[in-house]
């Protein structure tokens, strides 16, 4: 007799440091000077609560990275997406492209609404300033509809997993996966920057 646990799902993180570390922080806050940020009253989303949450532009139209020049945020991202695709056992070369990007601002008691991504591979988020208390990323499980059945929502009581923020910290995850962030309940501004990988 087996027990035949199915359908894990690859969640990559990783944390930049030492001289890394520095150079893409003072890339970004080079950027975070010249960035004329977008309320999102003004952007028609529901993903935001409440909505002025300050991000770097519309979100499905941009591409933060590249039009602010974060040559050394890029390679990051890109050596992790190919770490991340060895590590589940993709093997030959393997052609993305960062989709789009942007950066998010999240103040005393906002949150992020549960949401996917769709039409792209991989969706990512990068910590460059957070306390580790303003507001975890939350992933649900793919799985949750055991919770129609008693028996099994018993047996599998938690239906999400939480990350806590670090700073220099990256999180790369399926896009289909449902997530969202919770509340920031503290006094400080946690800043993101999150983005889709797209294959070709």
């Amino acid at each position: 007799m087996e027990i035949l646990n199915l359908f894990s799902t690859p969640v990559y993180k990783n944390n930049l440091t030492g001289k890394d570390f520095s150079v893409v922080q003072e890339e970004i806050l080079k950027s975070l000077e010249e960035i004329n940020f977008v309320d999102t009253n003004k952007l028609n989303s529901e993903l935001f609560d409440p909505l002025n949450t300050k991000v770097s532009s519309n979100i499905e139209d941009s591409n933060f990275l590249y039009e602010y020049n974060c040559t050394n945020m890029i390679q990051f991202i890109s050596d992790s997406v190919v770490s991340y695709l060895k590590d589940i056992g993709l093997r030959g070369e393997v052609k993305f492209e960062i989709s789009n990007s942007w950066i998010t601002c999240i103040d005393n008691k906002h949150h992020i609404q549960t949401h996917h991504h769709e039409g792209v591979g991989i969706s990512g988020i990068y910590y460059y300033k957070t306390n580790g208390e303003d507001g975890n990323l939350f992933l649900s499980s793919p799985t949750k509809y055991m919770q129609i059945s008693n028996i099994f929502k018993r047996c599998n009581p938690n239906q999400s997993f939480e990350i806590i923020p670090e700073n220099g910290m990256i999180v790369l995850f399926p896009s289909w996966i449902d997530h969202g962030v919770r509340s920031n309940m503290t006094d400080d501004e946690r800043i993101s920057i999150a983005f889709n990988i797209n294959f070709r």
